[in-house]
């Protein structure tokens, strides 16, 4: 673990996901909605879903210098991108120089930035100083979120029982249907447009879990899927996501109701609080569905490219 201090902040630093969450758990437990995704990850290496390899991973809290509360996260992970929690103004470009003081990987290699967006422009804008290169935004979405009261109240409205297919659990045989729609999942959603190596691993180990839905039509032919993430502790903040439905299939509110059964479950297996998700904002369809199963805009966020 290593701490420094700037003025009015100081960092600690750390690859182990314990020794963060224990540094961090007052402002995860404040703020789940921008650390969502540092808390989820959490979670699932507490739960043995994921190890972390810690000469790719990086995890920072931060602290206001004068009452030593924790006031921020951000997290490097993997491939060299990082992810910034909402944070006080000024303690984002002081993060930057922090990070940047480190020297090694994964810091020294940092590619892209995503995270709420006042304080990842902050960061970002500092980084792209010191490391002298540009630094464009390539993408924005929205942190959407419902409660149980609500959810269940439009789950009423929607029908989504009456819709001509049922959810189920993937097994070995619906592996490589998620396996093939994976490429063209993030092809859509992401950005820059590239592909994310499909983990069969990881796959394996969400299906064991029970923590994709799979939605398929009365013939049993796959037609959508969710998967949903658990908080690191019982009443947090799940995560569904991601949800998708291939292009001809869309339009049979295949999605939706995967998305509601895929919520349902973060209630109520994962035992959540509140479940969010997060939705492009090039996306309206996408967004009113949501909005239709009792979600709300709580977060914008925008991720940002070096180089």
């Amino acid at each position: 673990m290593h701490i420094s201090s700037l003025p009015r902040f100081t960092f600690k630093s750390t690859s182990s996901a314990h020794e963060f969450v224990d540094s961090a758990r007052p402002f995860l437990r404040a703020d789940p909605i921008s650390s969502t995704l540092i808390a989820t990850l959490c979670a699932q290496v507490f739960a043995g879903f994921l190890s972390l390899d810690p000469d790719t991973t990086l995890f920072v809290t931060v602290y206001d210098a004068h009452s030593s509360a924790p006031v921020g996260v951000f997290m490097i992970q993997g491939r060299p991108f990082g992810i910034v929690s909402r944070m006080p103004k000024g303690a984002g470009s002081a993060l930057a120089e922090f990070v940047h003081s480190l020297s090694a990987p994964p810091s020294s290699n940092l590619e892209r930035v995503d995270g709420s967006v006042a304080c990842t422009m902050e960061f970002a804008a500092r980084w792209a100083e010191l490391i002298q290169k540009p630094h464009n935004v390539v993408h924005r979405d929205e942190a959407l979120v419902v409660n149980r009261r609500d959810f269940y109240d439009a789950l009423k409205l929607t029908k989504w029982a009456g819709i001509p297919a049922n959810p189920t659990f993937p097994t070995d045989y619906l592996l490589e249907t998620l396996c093939a729609w994976w490429d063209p999942f993030h092809i859509e959603a992401m950005p820059d447009k590239k592909t994310i190596p499909v983990s069969r691993s990881f796959l394996e180990t969400a299906i064991e879990a029970r923590q994709i839905t799979m939605w398929v039509d009365e013939g049993r032919k796959p037609v959508s899927f969710c998967l949903y993430r658990q908080s690191f502790e019982e009443g947090g903040v799940a995560r569904v996501g991601p949800v998708y439905t291939p292009p001809e299939e869309r339009g049979k509110r295949y999605g939706i109701g995967c998305t509601a059964e895929g919520t349902r479950r973060a209630f109520e297996e994962g035992k959540a609080g509140r479940v969010m998700l997060f939705v492009a904002h090039y996306n309206p369809v996408g967004r009113h569905m949501y909005e239709k199963l009792g979600y709300k805009e709580e977060d914008r966020r925008v991720w940002i490219r070096f180089g």
